[in-house]
């Protein structure tokens, strides 16, 4: 016990190189996200206990204006009652970000995640694992009168050991022109072109027909109105052009922000965003609608609290997993923080999810309280 009070007491947050192991306990109501009308094979078990471990790394060095960043954690997740679909699952990025000269920056990123699909995409007691690899360049050129000419490029893998039909390689491409004001005001215009290659034939379409391409000229405004209230607002017209038969659809997304720090210890933020659903989700580009509405509150040097709520509202096609329809999520989550020693950080946690669903067996309700436990070194 000495021992470990030594090594903690060693620990220090401005350290280059930080460790830490943590550990998790909660309650999941719904683990699999079964309705109410679905049938189960696990005589009506819904709800179970999960332990998280995990073990990470944080290296943090800089040398003249080139500043390095890793970041690296294995975890394992056991489920109570379900071990069939227990896990072990990876973190891990690189980052250098890098000055060339007064004028020109960049960041040059490698990240490699490994994770389990949300239950509710899946069949009753199944697990999907999703591997996401990926390249991300960006640089920035800055010229006169606050201008600065932008360029960036990400490669992405994506790979599933029970969903192979979303396995798919994407590239992107964007180029922008950006202008800062003395006062903080920022404008910037970019367009950004994404290439989509699916890597499995889905029903009648082959890998190759599969594919998209996206081009999504965007405008976006930065505005400081006060020290205090920041707004970001954002607008795109996003083409796809498919693969199969060079059909174009254009599509309006946009979103807005707004950040109000309060006091020194109170910021609250909210947001709404027009967007299509992540790649490597879905079989197909989804709509999807988020309002959400974030408070946080730092009590003391020690204790903080954040709440969230959020709604999404999403359109889903007769090409997306599950069919056509329409879903509405309404999540409410809230964490409170304690840093009980500068290197003992508890976490405890709660959330309730309700998702409403034009095809019935789709609705579900979902309770979670939990744990965290970290210890740094």
């Amino acid at each position: 016990m000495c021992i470990s009070a030594r090594v903690y007491a060693a620990y220090d947050p401005s350290d280059p190189f930080i460790t830490y192991v943590e550990f998790g306990l909660k309650t999941d109501s719904n683990v699999f996200g079964i309705g109410s009308v679905t049938p189960t094979t696990f005589s009506g078990r819904k709800d179970t206990l999960v332990f998280d471990s995990a073990a990470g790394l944080h290296y943090d060095y800089t040398a003249s204006r080139q500043h390095f960043l890793v970041d690296a954690d294995v975890y394992r997740t056991d489920f109570q009652k379900f071990s069939q679909v227990n896990y072990n699952g990876w973190h891990k990025s690189g980052t250098w970000n890098w000055a060339a000269g007064d004028q020109v920056l960049g960041s040059l990123k490698y990240a490699d995640n490994r994770d389990l699909t949300e239950f509710n995409q899946l069949s009753l007691g199944q697990g999907d694992i999703t591997r996401q690899r990926a390249w991300d360049w960006s640089s920035t050129y800055s010229m006169n009168a606050g201008l600065a000419f932008l360029l960036n490029a990400d490669r992405q893998f994506f790979r599933h050991n029970q969903l192979n039909y979303l396995d798919a390689n994407a590239n992107t491409y964007g180029v922008g022109l950006a202008w800062t004001s003395n006062k903080g005001t920022s404008i910037i215009l970019r367009d950004d072109f994404l290439k989509v290659d699916y890597q499995q034939d889905l029903l009648f379409l082959s890998a190759a027909d599969r594919g998209y391409k996206l081009s999504a000229p965007a405008i976006e405004l930065i505005e400081p109105i006060t020290d205090a209230l920041k707004f970001d607002t954002n607008l795109a017209r996003a083409t796809t052009t498919q693969n199969v038969s060079q059909s174009k659809g254009a599509t309006v997304i946009w979103g807005t922000s707004a950040t109000w720090q309060a006091t020194g210890k109170t910021k609250l933020i909210a947001n709404y965003q027009r967007r299509f659903s992540p790649l490597g989700a879905d079989t197909s580009n989804t709509l999807t609608t988020t309002r959400s509405i974030e408070y946080s509150w730092q009590y003391s040097e020690k204790l903080s609290l954040d709440i969230q709520h959020y709604k999404t509202d999403s359109d889903y096609t007769e090409f997306s997993l599950g069919g056509a329809r329409q879903e509405h999520i309404s999540d409410y989550h809230a964490t409170a923080d304690w840093q009980l020693t500068k290197a003992i950080d508890i976490k405890l946690y709660g959330d309730h999810t309700t998702r409403m669903s034009t095809l019935a067996a789709n609705a579900y309700s979902r309770n979670q309280a939990g744990l965290k436990l970290r210890l740094n070194y």
